[in-house]
């Protein structure tokens, strides 16, 4: 973890073969760990860890995302949110859906990407990913125009409901960020072409990885306000007062 020019070492103490967090409010960290008997979600505050998971799933839930006092994110294949001990699963509605991975809320508004076979698009055998959001129970696809078929990632959503994540095209993987259903591409400018992924967003500061000519990097983004986004409509954003974090 980063703050303040201070990195940190987060490590569940009663993992086992690694700890990864996945998204930060406030003083709260939450992610998954690994030990002896599967995967488990923990949400860390003032370095105290506590495990969370599942009743459905114990030794297969994963956190990816926290807003106040709700988390979210998957188990046994299947999206969910929780708040106060109280689990609701979040699935999309696809047939022959494989996975559902929520990442984030804003309001009534809970994002994340979904997984099905591409058999019951067109009786393929691959596997497709589209991006989602959800609000009032009703689930709307993301896909990122010009994207390859299945292959937009929604990874996080901002207070002004700005969403984030990652797509493929012919060269490879790009961030992208959509507000007021403008889509706009993001490359880190020190990346290798098709190398940049974004996983998160909180205010107008985005953080992803790259690869760049000497290795894979992390990186710190602050980006416009969303008035100033939506002029910049054709070719690539520039990452403004980015940081590299190595």
């Amino acid at each position: 973890m980063y703050s303040g020019g201070v990195y940190t070492t987060l490590d569940d103490p009663l993992a086992t073969t690694g700890t990864l967090p996945t998204a930060v409010d406030g003083n709260t960290v939450v992610g998954f760990y690994d030990d002896a008997a599967g995967t488990h979600g923990f949400v860390e505050t003032s370095g105290i860890f506590t495990t969370v998971d599942n009743p459905s799933a114990i030794g297969n839930t994963a956190i990816y995302g926290v807003s106040g006092n709700t988390l979210l994110g998957t188990y046994n294949g299947h999206g969910f949110s929780e708040t106060a001990g109280m689990f609701t699963t979040l699935d999309y509605p696809a047939p022959l859906l494989e996975s559902c991975i929520v990442t984030g809320i804003s309001g009534n508004i809970v994002v994340g990407y979904w997984t099905a076979s591409l058999g019951y698009l067109n009786g393929g055998s691959s596997d497709y990913t589209y991006g989602f959001y959800e609000a009032g129970g009703v689930y709307t696809r993301v896909s990122v125009p010009g994207s390859l078929s299945g292959t937009t990632v929604v990874n996080g959503i901002s207070s002004n409901g700005t969403l984030v994540g990652t797509f493929g095209d012919a060269v490879g993987a790009h961030g992208f960020i959509e507000t007021g259903g403008v889509f706009i591409t993001i490359d880190d400018p020190d990346a290798v072409p098709g190398t940049t992924s974004i996983f998160g967003i909180s205010g107008n500061t985005i953080s992803g990885t790259y690869l760049g000519a000497d290795g894979s990097h992390g990186f710190i983004a602050v980006l416009p306000e969303p008035a100033g986004l939506l002029p910049i409509t054709t070719g690539i954003l520039a990452l403004l007062n980015k940081r590299r974090r190595r």
